[in-house]
């Protein structure tokens, strides 16, 4: 499998996005993987893995997310 190198502005929207879900969830973050660069999307796919979630978490997450 080849490893995929991020663009600039690519590391950057990653850092802010672990920024905020580290501010959220604070030592539960495991982990925040960037994903599916070899289809040419402009969209970033990531997932981040967490060791517990609660209901108090979506409010918190909420504001932060795009949709």
């Amino acid at each position: 499998m080849a490893s995929a190198t991020l663009s600039a502005p690519r590391r950057a929207a990653l850092d802010a996005l672990t920024a905020d879900l580290q501010t959220v969830f604070r030592n539960r973050l495991r982990a925040v993987c960037a994903y599916g660069f070899e289809n040419g999307d402009a969209e970033t796919h990531t997932i981040a893995l967490v060791d517990q979630l609660s209901f108090d978490d979506l409010p918190a997450c909420a504001p932060r997310s795009r949709g």
